[in-house]
């Protein structure tokens, strides 16, 4: 009888855990929950932006991000990292990783380990894929995976346009370098026998720009093209010319300012272009008409 009643009270057990659904592993936003021995609440307060990074891939690439609370439960030191989750986005599909981009911005995959009972909250960072269904997959090895299911509606409007066309006179950050080109126009003439370009009329203007990298860095003429009036890419006279051409300066330490000339070749009265290669879609462009 009593083997019965043992045997019957596990079946009625396990019915009311199938009934339940048996072990929670979706959660909504704003929700708490264990993973690993660390508990989490991924808020619902949504942010949004747009990349403004020449060094990113994903530079101009809308992006939104969640504040994630982490608490250590457990007796051990531990954290999350970047291996411990994944993004969905609406189609499905594994969305690329920000947190590099993001990494001094308090992503989540640099937030370190916590001693027990330490408590932290750090960010993750989601490229824009479309409005729809996101999940966040935290991931078991021995275990249900966990999922954090949320819907996103980008809004655009508390998003400011990266600016990629400036003036001269404008600071601009291209390659870890701020720049400043400036608007006061200086002429000469090329004296150089061995220059295709020799007697031809150049024109100067005077350029500044501060090493804001963490390496050492320079201002070279291969990040950049001059185009003329007519559009045509003008060819670089930096060898051509007695001064010293900013962009013929060695590397220099982080954090160091330097002042120099950027020579180009006078193709005529009209609207010139320096285009900044960003390696994407969002160039920047230094626009300037020049009247002799």
């Amino acid at each position: 009888m009593k083997k019965f009643l043992l045997t019957a009270t596990t079946l009625l057990f396990a019915f009311v855990l199938l009934a339940c659904g048996g072990t929670q592993t979706e959660f909504e936003l704003g929700e708490t929950f264990e993973f690993d021995g660390l508990e989490l609440t991924v808020a619902d307060n949504i942010g949004f932006g747009r990349v403004n990074d020449s060094w990113s891939d994903y530079h101009g690439e809308y992006y939104f991000y969640l504040p994630i609370t982490i608490t250590n439960i457990s007796d051990d030191t531990r954290g999350l990292n970047m291996f411990s989750y994944s993004f969905y986005g609406p189609d499905g599909t594994t969305l690329s990783d920000l947190s590099v981009t993001f990494m001094d911005d308090n992503d989540v995959a640099w937030a370190g380990d916590l001693q027990p009972e330490a408590t932290t909250t750090a960010y993750m960072h989601f490229l824009y894929a479309g409005d729809g269904e996101y999940i966040i997959e935290f991931e078991y090895f021995t275990a249900d995976n966990l999922q954090v299911i949320f819907e996103v509606e980008f809004d655009f409007d508390v998003v400011p346009e990266v600016q990629t066309e400036f003036s001269l006179g404008e600071m601009f950050e291209f390659d870890g370098l701020e720049i400043t080109i400036g608007d006061n126009f200086s002429w000469g003439e090329i004296d150089d026998d061995w220059s295709d370009h020799d007697g031809e009329a150049y024109f100067y203007l005077p350029v500044t720009f501060t090493n804001v990298g963490e390496e050492s860095n320079s201002l070279s003429s291969w990040g950049f093209t001059v185009f003329g009036p007519n559009g045509v890419a003008l060819d670089d006279i930096a060898w051509d010319i007695d001064g010293d051409d900013i962009t013929r300066e060695s590397d220099v330490r982080p954090g160091t300012t330097v002042n120099g000339y950027l020579h180009i070749l006078f193709d005529g009265n009209g609207e010139y272009l320096i285009e900044f290669d960003t390696w994407n879609e969002d160039d920047i462009h230094i626009v300037f008409t020049v009247t002799r």
